[in-house]
């Protein structure tokens, strides 16, 4: 019952600017919403919760939970889908803005400290972690250290594979392709493709405690 009022109240948080906007979010959305906050859709159709077009379904992300803090704010400026599975956390004053075109797949991980942008046609596969500030400290020879901000900005036309890992705010040039897996701690350039590639050690001679050799038996016999 708490959910479903949640759920009620949500809608007194969203601003339609046009007669071809609109917000779509399915049942199994978790609203957290507070005093002040917006979800303004200037342009569009924002769903949110709802499986991808021509995909399996994925039994385990059928949740989507959204926090919004005190005025904060979420922008759309265009179509907007957000798969299963979404956790998005934007913090009190905080704006997150998504362009439009925008697909993003299922158990998504965003939390938008200050000021998060998604630019136009950005597609993000599973399993992804996005955060722009994790406001923690840092201590050096007994001195605090805070890090500086820096806003996470995904420009146009970006394609970024599953398991991958922003922890704070950086730049992704227009028409770059992130590789899965990866983990962005620096700005990317336009037109750039990235991915981790550490060397593959293997050493013979080596085996698990369970493992049984049958070929190496027969050829004692």
């Amino acid at each position: 019952m708490l959910s479903f009022i949640r759920r009620i109240r949500a809608f007194k948080h969203v601003v339609l600017e046009g007669d071809d906007s609109s917000f779509i979010p399915h049942k199994n959305v978790d609203f957290h919403l507070s005093r002040g906050s917006k979800v303004i859709i200037k342009k569009g159709t924002f769903n949110l919760g709802f499986p991808l077009p021509k995909t399996i379904p994925y039994s385990t992300y059928n949740k989507t939970t959204l926090f919004m803090g005190e005025n904060s704010t979420i922008i759309c400026e265009g179509n907007v889908l957000i798969a299963p599975g979404a956790t998005i956390r934007v913090k009190d004053n905080a704006t997150l803005i998504f362009k439009g075109d925008d697909i993003i797949a299922h158990n998504f991980t965003l939390i938008c400290s200050k000021e998060v942008e998604f630019g136009k046609n950005v597609n993000v596969s599973w399993n992804n972690t996005f955060i722009d500030h994790d406001e923690h400290f840092i201590w050096k020879n007994d001195r605090k250290i805070k890090p500086f901000f820096h806003p996470l900005k995904i420009g146009n036309n970006v394609g970024i594979q599953m398991n991958v890992l922003i922890p704070r705010g950086v730049t992704i040039g227009d028409g770059s392709v992130v590789s899965c897996g990866t983990t962005i701690r620096k700005n990317i350039p336009a037109r750039s493709l990235v991915y981790h590639n550490p060397e593959l050690v293997i050493k013979d001679g080596f085996h698990y405690a369970g493992y049984v050799d049958h070929e190496a038996d027969s050829a004692k016999s």
